[in-house]
């Protein structure tokens, strides 16, 4: 077993991570990530009996719609990427300047796209809800889009590698945001939902933003860096590569052109139930990006590629066995305590499945990203969401 290998990085110390480390800190994550995971899935449950599939489909459209909308042009990667380099040189001005000239890219960008959304609030409406006099519900997912802004704290606190603070943030923004939905649903049914959002993100993400506002480089002076570089240079062709997969997270959106909103509701409610087999690779995916790139820096892309090897079959042992016991629970448990949602039993074994697949294409296209191959990541992402769309497409043939 390989030793840990202190690295003296900036005012702190930090670990090169082997394999085994990485796995454990990922277990952290998982463990993290189960109880998230219990807490949404027990928060949807509720929320789906509150809201009935007709709302609840609705609901689900406009979050998956306004919450995925890709704006990040790359920049999120390249903040998880960048910092730890810039800290190992001991740049520190440069992180302050870095950050700085990313806040203003990312604000300027989503107040412009606010405005072009609200702008076409009845089109929009018309065509992902079926019904144009619904147009307030965009609005308040327009709301959602523009507190999206604060979604750069967990990328940053990972390029800060503030694993710990990374793990609670996503805790606390669970915690807030369900807590926050089902109290606000219950007062005033889907409006209220949706409203729960961005109120539970603000809340969520205090107490990282005071951690990131006490780190020493605020204290350097500016240094100048080539924001426009690392724009055109990485950021952007990173950003082309995750456009071909970001269709996995506008799915939603997408086939409620195809179908009704009680459609929605059901397939949404599957895919929560299959859902947890996807954890092991959601848990282990946001250490490996950058412990590969800082084992490729430091040991060789055959090092990284060999220690990439060894977690995807680990990622496999331990995945492949709960497939059949997750089928046999969800099916016994809606069918016996949750009739309303009845209809999606036969979904169930076809979602479990589809989420191993990618969850295992996730971790490579992770490892090809993290290692700098962009063709190879932009093809595995293409293939992930065409898979994930043609799978859920047909498979709503079955409700």
């Amino acid at each position: 077993m390989a030793a840990l290998k202190k690295i003296k990085i900036g005012p702190n110390n930090y670990l090169l991570i082997p394999e085994y480390d990485l796995l454990a800190r990922s277990s952290q994550n998982l463990l993290i990530n189960i109880l998230n995971l219990s807490l949404s899935f027990l928060s949807n449950i509720l929320l789906s009996l509150i809201l009935g599939p007709y709302n609840f489909g609705l609901f689900k459209t406009i979050t998956s719609f306004f919450e995925q909308v890709p704006i990040t042009f790359g920049l999120n990667i390249t903040l998880k990427k960048e910092i730890p380099y810039l800290i190992e040189k001991k740049y520190y001005g440069q992180i302050k300047t870095l950050l700085k000239k990313f806040y203003f890219f990312r604000l300027t960008t989503i107040i412009i796209l606010s405005f072009v959304f609200f702008l076409f609030r009845s089109r929009l409406s018309q065509n992902l809800l079926k019904d144009s006099s619904l147009h307030f519900l965009i609005t308040l997912g327009i709301l959602i889009f523009a507190i999206n802004f604060l979604d750069f704290i967990r990328p940053l606190l990972l390029g800060l590698r503030h694993y710990r603070c990374y793990l609670k943030t996503n805790l606390f923004l669970t915690l807030a945001r369900n807590f926050l939905i089902l109290i606000l649903s219950l007062k005033t049914g889907i409006n209220g939902a949706l409203i729960g959002i961005p109120l539970g993100s603000i809340i969520a993400v205090l107490p990282a933003i005071k951690k990131i506002k006490g780190e020493n480089f605020w204290h350097y002076a500016s240094q100048p860096i080539s924001f426009a570089r690392l724009f055109w240079h990485y950021s952007l062709p990173i950003y082309f590569i995750s456009l071909s997969g970001a269709l996995s997270g506008l799915i939603t959106p997408l086939l409620a052109l195809f179908f009704s909103p009680t459609r929605i509701g059901y397939y949404n409610f599957a895919l929560m139930a299959a859902s947890p087999v996807g954890l092991i690779a959601s848990s282990i995916a946001p250490f490996l990006f950058p412990e590969t790139a800082w084992e490729q820096a430091h040991a060789g892309i055959e090092a990284a590629r060999r220690r990439f090897q060894k977690i995807l079959l680990l990622y496999s042992f331990i995945s492949l066995p709960l497939l059949p016991l997750a089928g046999l629970l969800l099916i016994y448990l809606i069918s016996h305590y949750i009739p309303l949602y009845r209809a999606t039993i036969p979904l169930i074994p076809i979602y479990l499945i589809l989420y191993f697949f990618l969850g295992l294409l996730s971790l490579i296209t992770t490892f090809y990203t993290a290692s700098n191959q962009k063709k190879k990541a932009a093809l595995l992402n293409l293939a992930s969401s065409l898979l994930f769309f043609l799978a859920s497409y047909f498979s709503l043939q079955f409700i």
